[in-house]
This record gives structure tokens, C-alpha cells and sequence, in this order.
């Protein structure tokens, strides 16, 4: 009787017991997750990047100090979105995330607009995110048919807050509708301070320790060569995995080959302007596109692709495509392509609006190192 009596109570006691939270991938999370910014809905199994995980994320490894440092990343996802999910400390910084999802995004962050920062990454996103948590968050998108563009809030759920403490969440829901499944996600995170600065913490942290600087406003130039690599879609049939820990699936992956500057190229920086900046196709008017080229070295060519973006970011007009442009002075030598008639892609008149016009360019042929864009506006 003092047997079953025991047994009975060590059973009591363990069903009080806080037991470890685990969750899986499933058709649906809605009915869980809810973005609120508020974490606790999140499972054990879905940090994937904390303390405990295989490459740990310490929280006294900052550049910037432990005031403004990344804590943890967890990933999740359903047949809908995949979830996305950061704790971090902050006195003035934001935090900054970058996904790849396929082809033809950002080759570099300096002409990201608002989203530009000193930081260089081993992959070229599609998907940006700035979370500032005294202001709403913003994403943007980009691909090989979209211009930078802001993604809204109810396609892209997304929330942001921070504690009197200083500590500080994100949860964003991004549907697979703007991402991929044809490869594993490529996802890296950082805090970071205003436009132009470089980062204080990264996750997952880079191979190499940032070099220590004063704080959020320090514009130092970083690299980051780890990323998290998310196999949403490991058997391949086109659809999120359903059952999956996402702990177990998600590793983080180093930058087997790092991009370096090419020797004797220095730097280099591209302007682009639209004159007029309004003009009327209907009279035969045209906009005339002035690239300017700034080089610390002797670069006499680059390889260049011009297109004409509606203000929703869908491409209206490629006007040339990976064709060599010669350097003369400060600026592109003269060719007629280099204006826009205010056709699209099927020779008819756009409507009157807004339009935006973007520049890439490469030292090889077939390479993105950089793009500028310029914005004009059709009369009718």
C-alpha cells in the first residue's frame, strides 16, 4: 500500500512539472502563433538559434556592449507562411534581417535605400526587414522581376516591441507567396543602428568577431559569412513540410567561398538621374537616364542592365540587358538606349504615374555588384 501510495504521488509530481515545449511544423499555426510580438506562443524546438542550440548565440558577445545584443532567432512555418521570430536588447539599435529565397536579389546593401547598411553578406537577399521598435517594422522584397519594394502589412503580418528594459521582440508572418521552396531559405540577422552603419551583433555570429566599436552610430564596415540555411521543403514536392522540428532542420552554414573585392577595382559608386523627371510620351517626349560612375581605380568598363519598374515593384520595360558600357571621365559614354519613350514591354503607352527606373551594374559580364535607381513620372 506504501508502494502504490508512492507511486501515486511521484506520479502527481511529475504531471506538475514544467515539461520541455515541443512543437512541429503543420498545415496550419494560426491557431498558435499569433503575431503580437509577444513570444510566448513560440516552442522550445523552435529557436533555432539561442543559447542552447548547436552554434550557440551568447549574449555578451556584442561589439556595441550587452545593452544592444542578439539574444535568440526561432523559425517556424505552415502551408501558408513561414514565421519568423527575434529576441534582442537594444538602448538605440534596430534589428536588421536579410532572407534568399532565389535569384536576383540585392547584390549589395549600398543601394538598398533606406535599408542600405555597412554590411556585407555572403548571399544576395530577396527579402529585408528593419525592425526599429519604436516604429512600425518595414520589409521590402526584391527579385528578378521586382524592384526594391515595401511589402504592407497585410500580406506580411509584422510587430515589433521593446520593454522598459530595453529588451526587445519581432514576429513577422511572410507568406510563401513572396518567398521560394525550390531551395533551403538562406536567413542572417543583426543588430544595427541608423541608414549606413554597420552591425554591433550578429545571428549567427560570423566566423570572424566584429571588431569592437563605440556603439549603434559607428558606420564600421562588417561581414557577415554565416547564415541559417531553412529546408522548408525537404522532399522537394512543392509544399511546406508538414511534422517537421524545425531545430533539428535548420543549420547554420558557413561561406565556403567569400566574396572579396577584386584587386585594383577600389571602389566604386554609380548615380543615376532621369531628365526630364516628367515627361509626356503622348508628344513624343522621352526621359534621358545620366548614369555618373565614381572609381577610386582605373575601371574602364562595366557591364550594365537598365529596366522600368511600376510603383508596386512589377517591371514594366527592360530597356537593355548585360551590356558593356565604356567609363569616360565620371560618366557612362553616350548611347542612345539610355532613355526611356514610355512604352512597355508591348510598345503601348504606360499609364500617367509614377515609375521607377533602375540601373545594375557588374565588372563581369553576368555579375550584379551594385544598382541605383531614379524616380520619373509620365504625363498622359
Amino acid at each position: 500500500m506504501k508502494a502504490r501510495r508512492l507511486l501515486v504521488a511521484i506520479a502527481a509530481l511529475v504531471s506538475i512539472l514544467p515539461s520541455p515545449s515541443r512543437a512541429t511544423t503543420a498545415a496550419s499555426l494560426s491557431g498558435r502563433i499569433a503575431i503580437d510580438g509577444d513570444l510566448s506562443d513560440w516552442a522550445n524546438d523552435e529557436w533555432v538559434l539561442d543559447g542552447a542550440s548547436v552554434l550557440p548565440e551568447p549574449d555578451d558577445d556584442s561589439r556595441w556592449g550587452p545593452h544592444d545584443e542578439m539574444l535568440r532567432v526561432g523559425v517556424t512555418w505552415d502551408a501558408t507562411y513561414l514565421y519568423l521570430a527575434v529576441e534582442y536588447r537594444t538602448t538605440t539599435s534596430s534589428l536588421f534581417a536579410t532572407l534568399r529565397t532565389g535569384p536576383g536579389g540585392f547584390p549589395s546593401l549600398d543601394g538598398a535605400g533606406e535599408f542600405r547598411r555597412a554590411i556585407d553578406l555572403p548571399f544576395e537577399p530577396n527579402v529585408l526587414v528593419l525592425a526599429d521598435p519604436r516604429t512600425e517594422p518595414r520589409i521590402a522584397r526584391v527579385d528578378e522581376s521586382t524592384v526594391l519594394v515595401l511589402v504592407d502589412r497585410a500580406t506580411a503580418p509584422a510587430v515589433s516591441l521593446v520593454s522598459i528594459a530595453g529588451d526587445a521582440t519581432f514576429e513577422a508572418a511572410l507568406p510563401w507567396s513572396m518567398l521560394s521552396l525550390e531551395n533551403p531559405l538562406e536567413l542572417a540577422t543583426a543588430a544595427t543602428g541608423g541608414e549606413g552603419t554597420g552591425a554591433g551583433d550578429a545571428a549567427p555570429d560570423a566566423s570572424v568577431a566584429l571588431a569592437v566599436s563605440p556603439g549603434p552610430s559607428s558606420k564600421m564596415r562588417v561581414s557577415l559569412d554565416r547564415w541559417l540555411s531553412i529546408p522548408a521543403d525537404a522532399d522537394d514536392d512543392g509544399v511546406p513540410d508538414p511534422g517537421v522540428a524545425p531545430a533539428a532542420a535548420v543549420t547554420v552554414r558557413p561561406n565556403a567561398a567569400p566574396t572579396r573585392p577584386r584587386a585594383g577595382t577600389g571602389t566604386i559608386d554609380v548615380t543615376l538621374a532621369a531628365s526630364p523627371r516628367v515627361f509626356a510620351p503622348d508628344r513624343g517626349e522621352t526621359s534621358n537616364l545620366a548614369v555618373g560612375v565614381f572609381s577610386s581605380s582605373a575601371v574602364e568598363q562595366i557591364y550594365a542592365t537598365a529596366r522600368v519598374y511600376s510603383v508596386d515593384g512589377s517591371l514594366v520595360r527592360v530597356l537593355y540587358e548585360n551590356v558593356a558600357r565604356t567609363i569616360v571621365g565620371a560618366t557612362l559614354a553616350t548611347d542612345a538606349r539610355d532613355r526611356w519613350d514610355g512604352l512597355d514591354a508591348n510598345g503601348r503607352v504606360v499609364p500617367g504615374g509614377v515609375y521607377v527606373v533602375s540601373f545594375e551594374w557588374g565588372l563581369a559580364s553576368g555579375e550584379r555588384d551594385g544598382r541605383a535607381t531614379a524616380g520619373v513620372a509620365v504625363a498622359r
